[in-house]
């Protein structure tokens, strides 16, 4: 029934040369008896061979067995297909579901206050993910370099009220194309180069390139595996010369529960790149959230004008210094008070929503790069992975 794309990533070529060291955690993260962390094995990527936990069936919906023609004993439903009852309601299928069964997403379970069992998994509990109980994933894997990533807690500035607070647990994960850790230093600008992480073309199974002038997957599933179903990257990625830089990325798969019908997460971009680089060709930083499914290959977070969330996006509303374009005399931003982004440019905490099919698996790859040059950076915060009920093409909203 569940599709699976073979990939098993194929980045050890396209990003061999990048280099992947200790996560860079919030020092009050771990105890004492944690110790330092180490580096992967492999130099480029660190991976968890562990099982999510199983997903508990839905409860029994009241009234789904009926009365029995043949005897006086209760019709008992053991989840096997029942031809013997003469009521409507008992249309048990393989997959353990029943008619009359509603979307009801599970609660949200959070563990980002506590010791991982392995280093690498705060970051993704910082998202919401790999709690005991909770939403487990696989394959899961980081590139890029070691400082490209940065598990905050707390709010991230000074400005009251806070901004950029987790909305989820007590911690966000920044992941960046600079120093991450510096966007919690005020004034400090995680603009930096990260040496070996520089893959030029995007690893896959990201693919630039659109699947159509006026149409994405959902308006035609023949479309599905030509590209990116969003069609948002392609312009962008030709503007800025069709080169990543210092590129960083999460991916993992995750297996959707029973009657779930789409999964939503919270995000903000940041970048340096503004006022300098503010609307000029070539120069933009991009955030890709790359999705693989049954019903959708693409880019999966992007504005209502079909701009990815990078500097060109219409969600890019905190300018804290003037700008030509739109803020020639004077443009200040409080919320970025207290941030490695002072006098640069942000986005408020957006949400993205995208369509599942029940009890599929989605392969996820969160990715952020430099384009025009490998100065200049961008950080974007991530938490609080979730399961929900929308259906439709994905949006993105701000919160």
């Amino acid at each position: 029934m569940l599709r699976r794309m073979t990939r098993r990533f194929m980045t050890v070529v396209v990003l061999g040369i990048m280099t992947v060291g200790c996560l860079e955690v919030d020092p009050a993260y771990f105890d004492s008896s944690t110790g330092p962390m180490t580096p992967p094995e492999t130099p480029w990527e660190t991976t968890d061979g562990g099982t999510p936990p199983p997903t508990p069936p839905p409860p029994p919906t009241p009234g789904e067995t009926g009365p029995d023609d043949d005897d006086d004993d209760d019709d008992t439903d053991t989840g096997d297909t029942d031809t013997d009852t003469d009521t409507d309601t008992d249309t048990d299928t393989d997959s353990g579901s029943s008619t009359g069964a509603e979307c009801e997403p599970p609660m949200p379970v959070s563990c980002d206050d506590q010791n991982p069992m392995m280093p690498e998994d705060a970051m993704w509990q910082a998202m919401g993910l790999k709690c005991p109980g909770g939403i487990g994933v696989t394959g899961d894997s980081f590139l890029g370099a070691s400082d490209a990533f940065y598990v905050h807690m707390g709010a991230l500035g000074t400005s009251l009220p806070p901004e950029f607070a987790p909305t989820e647990g007590d911690r966000f994960l920044v992941l960046s194309s600079g120093w991450a850790q510096n966007l919690t230093v005020a004034g400090t600008s995680p603009s930096f180069d990260n040496p070996g992480a520089d893959p030029g073309l995007l690893p896959p199974p990201l693919d630039p390139n659109a699947v159509s002038a006026a149409q994405d997957c959902i308006d035609n599933p023949m479309l599905l595996g030509t590209g990116d179903c969003s069609n948002t990257i392609e312009p962008q990625w030709q503007l800025g010369g069709t080169q990543a830089y210092d590129y960083a990325e999460l991916r993992f798969s995750v297996d959707v529960p029973q009657l779930i019908t789409s999964f939503s997460f919270d995000l903000a971009m940041l970048s340096t790149e503004y006022p300098d680089f503010y609307q000029i060709a070539g120069y933009n930083d991009l955030f890709i959230a790359w999705m693989e499914s049954e019903t959708w290959t693409g880019n999966v977070s992007f504005d209502a004008s079909g701009n990815p969330i990078s500097l060109s996006s219409d969600f890019l509303i905190y300018k804290d210094a003037p700008n030509k374009f739109d803020c020639p005399l004077a443009c200040f931003a409080p919320e970025l008070a207290g941030t490695g982004m002072e006098g640069h440019a942000g986005t408020p905490w957006l949400t993205t929503t995208v369509e599942v099919t029940p009890e599929e698996t989605i392969d996820i790859v969160f990715a952020v790069f430099d384009m025009g040059d490998p100065m200049f950076d961008t950080a974007v915060l991530l938490d609080n992975w979730r399961w929900g009920c929308d259906t439709g093409s994905p949006v993105t909203n701000i919160q």
